[in-house]
């Protein structure tokens, strides 16, 4: 389920298109810490949107059919050293008003799964940054998983 959850945000976070209808979001990926490693980890663009787990408590329902309320904090990464992102009000517009619209438009059923919209439940805001600003926002959504 985390890998269909995965490249549906995916998909949709980079549908997210600037004035000049290109893509704001430059990286997607899955979290491991990114920003602790950052001199060792290979280089990617920002605005960045790294895609985090948190554990999922599945219930049985009947035979085969399991279904959870999956948490999953997204790191959205932007580099106050360049452009438009050393303004921090510029990371907050995209992560107040660029984001969540398109995230709450997202519903997936397919023969084996369901995914439900997503739901924002918290922030939490980078307020002791360096170059790389990391604010963390929670989503909710349910999902249905049968085999």
């Amino acid at each position: 389920m985390r890998i269909q959850i995965y490249h549906l945000l995916k998909s949709f976070l980079l549908s997210i298109k600037d004035d000049e209808e290109k893509s704001i979001i430059q990286h997607v990926d899955v979290w491991n810490n990114q920003l602790a490693f950052v001199e060792e980890e290979p280089p990617f663009s920002t605005p960045a949107v790294f895609v985090e787990f948190a554990p999922i408590h599945w219930k049985s329902q009947m035979r085969g059919v399991l279904d959870a309320e999956v948490d999953i904090r997204l790191h959205i990464v932007t580099d106050s050293r360049v452009g438009k992102w050393d303004d921090a009000l510029e990371a907050f517009d995209l992560i107040d008003n660029k984001i969540p619209p398109v995230l709450a438009h997202i519903r997936k059923i397919a023969p084996t799964y369901s995914i439900g919209a997503f739901t924002r439940i918290s922030s939490d805001s980078d307020h002791d940054h360096g170059e790389l600003q990391d604010n963390t926002e929670v989503y909710r959504v349910h999902v249905q998983q049968s085999y």
